[in-house]
């Protein structure tokens, strides 16, 4: 088996020459040609082992978010391997099932992979485990949720702006009776959304029925049932909100089933520009997330804590949403 010296040697060049090339340091470019002729020729391997151990580096990132079947989630993910790519890294992604247990279990894995850095999408408010993290002296960048009593970089979405500015466009069209699907008001997502519903309700002084306002989750069947049952209040609402994709592919679904024109007897705002309004007719107006800008925010980041930049530490990053008006919303 060849050796770094056996290169060196083949490419008429120092063994540290090598080393560099190997260690991601650019050479002048006639040295860089010739040590890739000389790994190409000796079939050259590398002990990656050996060589982590020696760096202290493993050129790997550890991910953990609650659930792979989230398109939201991949998405994300799916960024911050495109940019980790770029630089030399490989990722590891977890899935805690939205188990603060198995997330802990998770967490304590990639540690023991010897990860050189955590991202992580946490499926509570309880974050007491990633003190595992750097006590390990690993970076952590958390997304999604705003963090308490641990510093460390998060990146998260403008998500009281997000509900406002839509909430807003109806009341500014005469609708009076917002009717909003949304998640669990624990959840840090869930809160800030129904928090930018109240404040545009507030601010232009319109009372709120509480029956308009459904808390259940932000599932599909979530969506599906809490909208049958706005719609079959006394006084149902003229608009309906569906917090994130899967309530807005739920309350679709059960727009369709009742046989609701869209927008003639319910105007509809769903959330994030996943496919869903190439499908659904009228096009669905929705809020977008930036889903790439996210993962790619918290890649730079961690590549930037990794380095051992740390001038502007903890960051917190909050992406501003975005409003697409189509046919699914009208003036009342």
């Amino acid at each position: 088996m060849a050796t770094i010296k056996d290169v060196a040697k083949e490419a008429g060049v120092a063994t540290g020459t090598v080393s560099r090339y190997l260690n991601g340091i650019e050479l002048k470019k006639e040295n860089r040609v010739k040590v890739e002729a000389a790994i190409e020729k000796l079939n050259f391997k590398i002990n990656t082992i050996a060589r982590c151990l020696k760096i202290n580096r493993t050129n790997t990132i550890g991910i953990v978010i609650p659930d792979f079947t989230d398109i939201y989630s991949t998405t994300i993910v799916r960024s911050m391997e495109q940019k980790l790519y770029e630089y030399g890294y490989n990722i590891f992604v977890c899935d805690s099932w939205g188990s603060l247990e198995m997330e802990r279990d998770k967490v304590e894995i990639l540690v023991q992979k010897l990860v050189d850095g955590l991202i992580i999408y946490p499926c509570s408010d309880d974050i007491s485990h990633l003190s595992r993290a750097r006590e390990n002296g690993l970076p952590v960048v958390t997304i999604d949720m705003a963090v308490k009593d641990f510093e460390c970089d998060q990146v998260l979405s403008d998500n009281i702006n997000a509900t406002y500015k839509a909430v807003e466009w109806l009341i500014a069209n005469n609708h009076k009776r917002i009717g909003i699907i949304n998640g669990q008001v624990h959840r840090f997502t869930s809160g800030e959304r129904l928090r930018g519903y109240q404040r545009a309700h507030e601010d232009y002084s319109l009372k709120i029925d509480r029956l308009l306002v459904k808390n259940s989750g932000y599932g599909e069947t979530s969506g599906y049932e809490s909208l049958i049952e706005l719609m079959k209040l006394k006084d149902p609402p003229t608009a309906v909100l569906a917090c994130n994709y899967y309530t807005t592919v739920g309350s679709v679904k059960a727009i369709n089933q009742l046989g609701i024109k869209v927008p003639e007897e319910l105007s509809l705002i769903g959330f994030d520009d996943l496919g869903l309004s190439e499908v659904v007719k009228p096009a669905l107006t929705v809020i977008t997330q930036p889903m790439e800008e996210i993962g790619r925010t918290a890649a730079e980041l961690i590549l930037s804590r990794i380095n051992g930049d740390y001038h502007d530490f903890p960051t917190v990053v909050r992406l501003k949403t975005g409003f697409i008006l189509r046919e699914s919303a009208r003036r009342y």
